[in-house]
């Protein structure tokens, strides 16, 4: 649900963490920029900022691809500037002790024996092999390790804690910190105002984590983008959350920095073949359906292995596919069929507008057989029938070297 700028919400949807909607440090700063509220996991986040409106006239926007102009404002703003996206929502979850390191190998799907500053992209899984909960995870210290999770997923921190050895605590952190995610070519320009750290290449690698200070406030800056850009995302304790989002933005003005909203971060992720947890990924698919096999590591020992052993023996029967709208502007909707000439093969799980290849994207997992790159198909709705070709992932820089600059 969508909710005019400044409005409380009355309820939390069902399976919101608390008893009444939460606010980010940000919130107030959102609302000046004209966001449009819902709830999102238990917590008030921004679908998109009205701000962003009137800048829409500088670009071609098809028409009745999403609910704002704002949304493709700040979707292609973040692909040529910078965009500033509140992460607060998402989860930080510690993991901390004697026996962390085995610990994290023995829950997580991929290969975990990370150094100090290091990070991984891993998956919970089920018993059954069923994704559970996708995380990034970096190693803080020795004994220390700090994943971070969706914000509409309840049950990982419990799975985790239930799971865990008597010398592992696993602490919730989310009243604890506050997160920006800072993307875009001019990512790096706007954070080397604020620090004395080196943000080069060299200096800071992509996919480690340091802890710096950015205009004076400690933060823990984890490089790595969900978007396919350049950027970081910052985290720092609550208490300086306004600090850090003000000192950005004095510094972004001069770059043209976008806020960013969820409508815009789920369009860039779709382009980027990013799964999102709860919508095309959920615990009633493996790894190797969702199209996240590199989350797996089959050399390592971890819940679910023998399930996912099991799967690859009997063979893969169904794929999360990315299928492109043959020369329409428009995004189908979700629920729609996936047919081929005589039957339905499949529903969309999801649809997004990719605003920089300028096309709809919609996701299904269909028949093995027909998730092959290059196969035609139809997506029906009641009232629409589009011809539809199945593509390969990602949409957007295919070799991955935006986030690399």
């Amino acid at each position: 649900m969508s909710l005019e700028a400044g409005d409380r919400l009355s309820a939390v949807a069902d399976g919101g963490r608390d008893s009444a909607p939460r606010t980010s440090p940000y919130h107030d700063r959102q609302r000046a920029l004209d966001a449009v509220f819902y709830d999102t996991g238990g917590w008030v986040g921004a679908e998109w900022y009205e701000h962003n409106e009137r800048l829409a006239a500088d670009y071609d926007f098809p028409e009745g691809v999403g609910a704002s102009s704002a949304v493709g404002v700040e979707h292609l703003g973040t692909r040529s500037t910078v965009g500033c996206y509140d992460l607060t929502p998402h989860r930080p979850i510690e993991i901390r002790g004697r026996t962390a390191g085995e610990f994290v190998q023995h829950v997580y799907s991929n290969d975990m024996d990370l150094e100090v500053g290091g990070i991984r992209f891993a998956l919970l899984l089920s018993e059954d092999g069923g994704i559970l909960g996708d995380h990034i995870v970096t190693r803080l210290d020795d004994e220390r390790y700090l994943a971070i999770a969706s914000p509409v997923n309840e049950h990982d921190i419990e799975w985790l804690r239930s799971h865990a050895p008597r010398d592992v605590t696993v602490i919730d952190r989310d009243s604890v910190y506050a997160g920006i995610g800072l993307w875009g070519p001019d990512a790096r320009a706007v954070a080397r105002v604020l620090t004395e750290n080196d943000l080069s290449n060299s200096g800071f690698p992509f996919f480690t984590t340091q802890r710096i200070r950015l205009g004076g406030v400690p933060v823990t800056a984890m490089r790595l983008s969900a978007v396919g850009e350049l950027g970081w995302e910052l985290w720092t304790p609550v208490e300086f959350g306004t600090t850090l989002w003000d000192d950005l933005w004095a510094v972004g003005a001069d770059y043209g920095m976008v806020p960013v909203g969820d409508r815009a971060f789920s369009s860039l992720t779709a382009e980027k073949g990013n799964r999102q947890w709860g919508t095309d990924v959920t615990a009633e698919e493996t790894p190797y359906e969702a199209g996240l096999g590199h989350a797996v590591d089959m050399d390592t020992d971890f819940i679910g292995k023998d399930a996912l052993q099991r799967h690859l023996a009997g063979g893969v029967e169904r794929t999360l596919a990315c299928l492109m709208l043959d020369g329409v502007r428009s995004v189908p909707d979700v629920g729609a069929d996936v047919r081929t000439d005589g039957e339905v093969i499949g529903t969309i799980v999801r649809s997004e507008y990719g605003f920089s290849i300028d096309e709809g994207i919609a996701f299904s997992y269909l028949p093995t057989e027909y998730g092959d790159p290059g196969t035609s198909l139809f997506i029906e709705g009641p009232e629409t029938r589009y011809s539809a070709i199945v593509r390969a992932e990602p949409l957007f820089d295919v070799k991955n070297d935006r986030p690399l600059v």
